[in-house]
């Protein structure tokens, strides 16, 4: 039985969905930047009518916003949210569906080995992220070209639309480590959706705050858009925190994967 092979089946629906979904968000809203181009001067008014601890929450500097690469990165705020809840349902599915269906002691009594079937699991995931994330990122780029009335840094674009997939390991890895943890999880895409939107709100109220200390617990802030556009660069720290937090979870899900308990129907 080949795992990889089996669960890349298993979710290629949800993937394709997940495809389209993103790709038209991503369409939608870089489609809206000709118009909002074309009035910078109401959008600017309308935007200084809000307190700045309202423009902090919502990733929105006035200096940068009304740039091709500044709307770019205010309105992925919301493609990295949907691809950080894709990321950690996907992780979450794979360790828990056989759980929740009674049907692990069928799996775990083939002749491999519970850390071979993890791994594939694992490669699986990720590659279903990489496929969604790559055309993603795609259209984006297109749609930008599309919209853009004046030329604009392509490195510093990919460097924002990569954050997709770095911020979604780390969900990614999280939700495995939660399947790894739990015997069973009644609802995946309730735990789904509190996780990550409790992360994204801890965010912005650490923006509005300006509570520099927040950030560290929050990916979404690890790869803040505007500190790219400003910088050329991502920040070192964060790069190093992503790296400890996925290699740690993915310890801990080894560990606790290949112990874990099967209770049968």
């Amino acid at each position: 039985m080949n795992v990889f092979l089996y669960e890349l089946k298993a979710f290629r629906k949800n993937t394709v969905i997940w495809i389209v979904s993103l790709s038209l968000l991503a369409i939608v809203l870089m489609s809206v930047y000709t118009a909002y181009s074309a009035d910078t001067e109401s959008f600017r008014n309308l935007f200084m009518g809000f307190p700045p601890e309202v423009l902090k929450a919502f990733g929105v500097d006035i200096d940068i916003v009304f740039s091709v690469l500044g709307y770019y990165s205010f309105v992925f705020t919301y493609v990295l949210l949907c691809g950080a809840i894709q990321a950690m349902h996907l992780g979450l599915s794979l360790i828990a569906k056989e759980f929740n269906r009674r049907t692990a002691d069928f799996i775990f009594t083939k002749p491999r080995t519970r850390a071979s079937i993890l791994t594939a699991k694992i490669f699986s995931g990720i590659t279903l992220l990489l496929v969604t994330d790559t055309v993603c990122i795609l259209v984006a780029g297109a749609m930008a070209e599309v919209t853009a009335d004046e030329p604009f840094d392509v490195k510093i674009f990919l460097m924002v639309s990569i954050s997709l997939f770095f911020v979604g390991t780390i969900f990614y890895f999280l939700g495995i480590l939660v399947g790894a943890v739990f015997h069973r999880v009644k609802s995946v895409t309730g735990v789904t959706l509190g996780t990550v939107f409790g992360f994204f709100i801890a965010g912005m109220l650490g923006d509005a705050l300006d509570d520099e200390k927040i950030r560290y617990f929050v990916p979404f802030k690890y790869y803040d858009g505007l500190d790219i556009i400003r910088e050329s660069r991502y920040n070192p720290t964060f790069v190093i925190i992503n790296i400890l937090l996925v290699a740690g979870a993915v310890i801990a899900s080894y560990a606790l994967y290949v112990k874990k308990d099967i209770h049968s129907a």
